[in-house]
């Protein structure tokens, strides 16, 4: 089976041919080949991707693989396991094109999951991080500009005692 455009679904019937072949005496390696085929153009393929919005996983609560189910309306009519392997994405081949096609995920802890897209285009999960706030770990920025104020005055301080040595004012 080959999938081509318009999402439409080729069958081909099946033929014998043999190569290389022989006529009048000489072998032929080459021949051309005119296959039947049938076109389904009342079949679409729905395309599904998870996205992760967790700061590539900094809190280490992403689980290993989701389920992912594929609905008409409120009835489900598959379902596939999303994983880090198959690049968190999948398609669903050969759905009617007639459906009123959703995508659902069970829910996963510490994630709050949103859905876009729709069956002509994709479904795109995207699943949020929602659990506690990772602790701060590196530099506050807030102080170096107070940092530097004082050191410039205690520059300018020590010039101005370095002048009033030197011209004996002290």
């Amino acid at each position: 089976m080959v999938f081509g455009e318009e999402n439409g679904q080729y069958s081909f019937n099946p033929y014998i041919i043999f190569l290389p072949y022989e006529s009048g005496g000489k072998l032929f390696y080459e021949i051309n080949s005119f296959p039947k085929l049938e076109i389904n153009t009342n079949v679409v393929n729905i395309y599904v991707v998870k996205k992760w919005d967790d700061k590539n996983n900094a809190a280490k609560k992403r689980p290993e693989s989701i389920v992912v189910d594929l609905l008409d309306g409120d009835t489900v009519i598959s379902s596939t396991e999303l994983n880090e392997q198959n690049g968190w994405s999948h398609t669903f081949p050969l759905c009617p094109k007639n459906g009123n096609y959703t995508v659902r995920e069970n829910p996963i802890t510490d994630y709050k999951a949103t859905y876009s897209g729709d069956a002509s285009n994709g479904f795109i999960i995207t699943n949020t991080y929602t659990g506690e706030k990772l602790p701060q770990t590196g530099q506050y920025w807030w102080p170096i500009a107070l940092i530097a104020i004082a050191g410039l005055g205690f520059v300018l301080l020590g010039i101005y005692e370095m002048g009033a040595k030197k011209h004996g004012k002290k």
